[in-house]
């Protein structure tokens, strides 16, 4: 008995949670046979785990009631010892089943605004690949600040010129070209030069990104301006409904039939497609799974040709 007065975890190494285990299931339901059930094993195998642990401690543990077994003064002492081995087993199980070990849990995908919600196709696919993981998807005019931050987990990007202080993974190019629409198209006779077609612009918000720089440094000033837009989705709207003619990402515009393209993509408007985490935060299994299964699917995504760059069309000059 003085044995057992002593902290039960004092003596914890002396005992394996495999014996404490029947011990503890036969103190909750009362027989070897209900603990047998519980545990998935016959009878005999719990009274043999008890009847051992009953030797190491060299005392009775058990003792019959009219309720069933029943702790003695030692047993209750060993009980205690069990409960808290229990919880630490939970904890550690829990702790590995965590979303740092596993792909499970909560995932921040940031996405620049207007094109998050065109890569829904493949982030839809990677989460039925990974239906532990909960993705949230945050649209930003600047994802990569958020992963900067530390508001997102990971973000998808399109840059040149990737921060230095993430760490990118290149998905591949994302081209441009001139589009237009079939519709407004077919009312400009064939032999109109492009400077006389009416022309969709950027916004003052948008004027800092390569593309406003390059129409408002390369085309003609006094070019007909039908619209200014701050969004990609209000670009590529603005051309289906006819108001005139812009540069559109290739990969987009070409999966729309209402739109033509009308010259080759341009490579001084061509951007990079990037994947970019944090280097100062360590790579879970969720940002893991992200990095290693939606880079192919973005890929295959933004890979489709349009117009070579040899061929561009002749019935609308420059």
């Amino acid at each position: 008995m003085i044995y057992f007065a002593l902290s039960p975890c004092k003596y914890a190494h002396m005992f394996d949670w495999n014996d404490l285990r029947f011990l503890l299931a036969t103190v909750r339901c009362g027989t070897f046979s209900a603990a047998g059930e519980e545990l998935g094993v016959n009878r005999t195998t719990v009274a043999r785990r008890v009847t051992n642990l009953e030797k190491k401690a060299a005392v009775r543990l058990l003792e019959p009631s009219s309720t069933g077994l029943k702790p003695t003064t030692a047993g209750r002492a060993l009980i205690e010892l069990a409960i808290n081995m229990e919880k630490q087993v939970q904890q550690a199980t829990d702790s590995f089943l965590s979303a740092d070990y596993h792909a499970v849990g909560p995932l921040r995908l940031a996405a620049p605004t207007g094109l998050g919600a065109e890569f829904m196709p493949e982030i839809a696919q990677f989460c039925a690949a990974y239906p532990s993981i909960e993705l949230e998807l945050v649209t930003s005019s600047d994802p990569a600040a958020l992963v900067s931050q530390r508001k997102a987990d990971v973000c998808i990007a399109v840059s040149n010129h990737p921060p230095e202080h993430l760490t990118a993974t290149v998905i591949g190019e994302l081209k441009r070209a001139l589009y237009g629409s079939t519709r407004y198209l077919k009312t400009i006779p064939a032999n109109t030069a492009l400077k006389q077609l009416n022309w969709v612009f950027w916004g003052k918000e948008m004027s800092h990104t390569l593309i406003a720089k390059w129409m408002q440094s390369h085309l003609p000033d006094d070019i007909s301006i039908a619209a200014r837009v701050n969004s990609w989705t209000a670009m590529r709207e603005a051309i289906s409904n006819d108001l005139g003619v812009s540069y559109l990402w290739c990969f987009l515009a070409d999966e729309d039939t209402d739109l033509q393209q009308l010259r080759a993509p341009l490579a001084e408007v061509s951007m990079g497609l990037w994947l970019m985490v944090h280097e100062d935060v360590p790579v879970n299994a969720r940002v893991e799974a992200l990095l290693s299964g939606l880079p192919s699917l973005l890929k295959n995504r933004i890979t489709k040709k349009g117009l070579s760059e040899d061929k561009p069309l002749e019935t609308h000059p420059v």
